[in-house]
């Protein structure tokens, strides 16, 4: 019996390194302003909330890795 791996649909056109780099981007900069972006309700809650996402995103199976 073999077991097959659910096909995932990205709904975004670029690599899923670029995501998780993007990620670290907003990451960082959520960091650089937090004491501005507080107003708006972005807290250190909020980034910790992002890093772990996007950890969680990194720990995934890649494609090959999957085969």
């Amino acid at each position: 019996m073999t077991y097959m791996m659910p096909i995932v649909t990205r709904d975004y056109k670029f690599s899923d390194g670029t995501l998780e780099q993007l990620a670290d981007l907003i990451a960082a900069n959520l960091t650089r302003d937090l004491a501005d972006l507080a107003p708006r309700g972005i807290t250190a809650a909020t980034v910790t909330a992002l890093q772990q996402m996007r950890t969680n995103f990194s720990n995934v199976p890649t494609d090959d890795e999957a085969r």
